[in-house]
């Protein structure tokens, strides 16, 4: 090899390095010829299993678990080594085997008469416990298979980390995530590196896995499927599934579009939500942790409970400091603005409860309706119902450098108050139901005011990626 001309070192890489690429891991499980033991090397992972019955013990524990049968090896049958699925009762008995044993063995199907997704299961399997490469590289080992083998491939993958080679493993699947980070004994030895792509190139971001791990393991992290967003170029974080399901929506049908004319089609933004408005900041500082970019679509309201809003400020590492002053503004604008009760026209609604009770008690209706009256309205509900225009003066350029500053971080207030006001002439009562009538008369495509909202969340994301990649603080002249 060496007296050849030419590089000789990619030559070599056969000997050390062994690459699976997503349509070929199911070739590894057909039959290989016998070989002269003692002689001879093995090449094949099938010819490795024929010399070691404990891997063979491995594969078939972790087929078992698959796919709800065993392994085994078919050493007797003349020139060729075959695997087959499922186990034989008979006595196998020494060399070559017992005659019931070879019948009831040839009698088993063969693993390389299976489906593709066991094929490519054991395929993979088989390679990595064989272990006799350097670095294994294993290209969408999710193809073919369902999420519970890819989650039990990805726990398998971690539980060999000790065997000998590097396996790289390049993924869509949260699922081969899932079940890769499950294996505790793996944190110390497993990195995840995130790669996404934009017209300036490749962006890159090592996430120490420990950390990672402790995100599969919070619930609310969890169960919301917020991790989804690992395999999408950034994450829209709402307050509720509906409103999710509005904005991509809204996005995908009427935003064509975004910076630079860059096709809105090629960008892909995992909507996902975390059950109120308490939770995101948690939920941010997970995506963070992560190097996924994340900005928020919240109601206006958001400005009115000060340790929510400081808290998402802080997780987006915001200064809540510069909009006390602006925020006071818009609060007092607000409280001022609510209903202001008359002393006759209270005294006139009592009476009229009072005339109406005939007995020598107040119900609980009266006193609910009593106690409504002396109840005044203050002007969040009417902002939360309106939004940006309902404010004046001070108070509109107030709220618009708050609402400025927030866009830089990742913040997006809804501009008319709430998801409920792009379309206001829809009855709003029951929010499933305003979304379905939203979408069924296809009125989320009319709503210049969802497209550029909509439209502005999308741009943020993208512009964030290589700032969160390269590690460092979000520009304070970001485009939002």
């Amino acid at each position: 090899m060496w007296s050849r001309p030419g590089p000789v070192i990619a030559a070599l890489a056969n000997f050390l390095v062994k690459y699976m690429g997503a349509e070929g891991h199911g070739a590894l499980v057909g039959n290989h010829n016998n070989f002269y033991v003692g002689r001879e090397l093995p090449s094949s992972p099938t010819q490795i299993l024929y010399l070691r019955r404990d891997l063979e013990q491995i594969a078939s524990d972790v087929m078992q678990r698959a796919f709800g049968v065993p392994l085994t090896v078919h050493r007797y049958a003349g020139s060729m080594i075959s695997l087959h699925v499922g186990s034989v009762e008979a006595e196998e008995g020494l060399p070559p085997g017992t005659d019931d044993y070879r019948k009831e063995i040839e009698s088993l199907p063969t693993l390389q008469e299976q489906g593709d997704g066991m094929r490519a299961f054991m395929g993979i399997v088989l390679t990595v416990i064989s272990a006799r490469f350097a670095s294994i590289f294993i290209d969408e080992p999710e193809a073919f298979l369902h999420p519970p083998q890819a989650y039990l491939l990805g726990k398998f993958l971690a539980e060999q980390h000790d065997n000998g080679a590097q396996v790289l493993v390049a993924t869509h699947s949260d699922d081969i995530m899932r079940g890769i980070m499950s294996v505790k004994a793996a944190t110390g030895n497993v990195t995840i590196v995130r790669l996404t792509r934009d017209l300036a190139g490749n962006h890159v971001a090592q996430v120490p896995a420990v950390e990672v791990q402790g995100l599969y393991e919070d619930p609310l992290i969890k169960y919301y499927g917020i991790l989804d967003g690992l395999f999408s170029h950034g994450v829209v974080l709402c307050e509720a599934d509906s409103d999710c399901t509005y904005y991509r929506a809204v996005l995908e049908s009427t935003v064509p579009t975004i910076s630079n004319g860059y096709p809105t089609s090629a960008v892909s933004l995992h909507f996902t939500h975390c059950g109120g408005k308490a939770r995101l900041s948690k939920a941010v500082r997970a995506l963070h942790i992560a190097k996924v970019p994340v900005v928020c679509a919240v109601d206006i309201d958001m400005l009115q409970d000060e340790a929510e809003l400081f808290g998402l400020i802080q997780a987006f590492d915001g200064d809540s400091a510069k909009l006390k002053g602006d925020r006071n503004v818009v609060l007092n604008a607000i409280s001022t603005g609510g209903e202001r009760i008359e002393r006759n026209d209270f005294e006139r609604r009592v009476n009229e409860v009072l005339k109406e009770r005939k007995g020598q008690f107040l119900t609980p209706g009266d006193l609910a309706s009593i106690r409504k009256m002396v109840t005044p309205k203050t002007g969040w509900k009417a902002f939360k119902k309106v939004g940006r225009s309902w404010l004046r003066g001070d108070a509109i350029e107030a709220f618009d450098r708050i609402d400025t500053y927030l866009r830089s971080l990742g913040i997006f207030l809804v501009p008319v108050g709430e998801l409920e006001g792009f379309h206001p002439e829809v009855p709003s009562g029951n929010k499933a139901a305003w979304l379905r009538r939203v979408l069924e008369e296809e009125k989320y495509l009319v709503s210049p005011a969802a497209s550029a909202y909509s439209r502005a969340l999308a741009e943020s994301v993208w512009a964030r990626q290589s700032w969160l990649a390269a590690d460092g603080p979000i520009p304070a002249n970001s485009p939002n």
